[in-house]
């Protein structure tokens, strides 16, 4: 599975990803979910961050989304940038059981 990187090749992962992501021109919110989760443990927070950029408002407003934002600022360094999505207002509705997000 890419978006588990079992094949451990964070380059090659993202890669098949980003074909993946592409295929057909229409974002798939399970497969955008998994390409935010792949993109940002795998030190590629810049792709997350150009995919978030292509999606639908819908989705922007997505908490999950805006947390993948929040990781691929921080992990750029960039903390300031991070704030604007995790603030007060923000929510998680699909917070799994177990998770530390």
């Amino acid at each position: 599975m890419i978006y588990k990187n079992e094949i451990k090749n964070n380059s090659l992962a993202v890669k098949y990803m980003e074909k993946a992501i592409n295929i057909g021109g229409i974002k798939v919110r399970g497969l955008v979910n998994d390409a935010g989760s792949l993109y940002t443990t795998c030190g590629a927070p810049k792709k997350w961050l150009e995919l978030y950029d292509a999606l639908s408002d819908e989705f922007k407003n997505l908490g999950r989304f805006k947390l993948y934002c929040a990781v691929a600022y921080i992990d750029m360094n960039e903390k300031d940038k991070a704030k604007e999505f995790i603030n007060e207002d923000f929510e998680l509705h699909d917070i799994k059981e177990g998770e530390l997000s």
